[in-house]
């Protein structure tokens, strides 16, 4: 999982009908869940656990939530800053605007 994270976090893929900073934190957020799976299954039993493989998958597990918080925020806020300062210019456009040529 955390090599579909990094080869596609430039570029992830999302659908056609989704925004883009969304539709990227909602591609991380399904990887995240996908690797979810499997470790919760070593949770429930407690002797995959103690088993060296047991350890690395969950720090592996940690790891990438990690990382894919890291980029979530990140993402969030750039989105945030871009949001702001577009909202604020398109406060300042004249939402009705008199035309001259029409005298009725």
């Amino acid at each position: 999982f955390k090599q579909i994270f990094r080869a596609n976090k430039e570029r992830p893929p999302i659908s056609k009908s989704t925004p883009p900073t969304a539709g990227a934190i909602l591609w991380a957020r399904s990887i995240f869940h996908r690797a979810k799976r499997p470790v919760l299954s070593f949770k429930t039993m407690q002797s995959l656990l103690q088993l060296p493989e047991g350890q690395a998958a969950c720090k592996e597990y940690v790891e990438l939530g990690k990382e894919i918080l890291e980029y979530e925020q990140s993402l969030f806020e750039a989105w945030q800053t871009t949001a702001v300062e577009l909202a604020v210019s398109c406060l300042k456009y004249h939402v009705l605007v008199y035309d001259q040529k029409k005298k009725t």
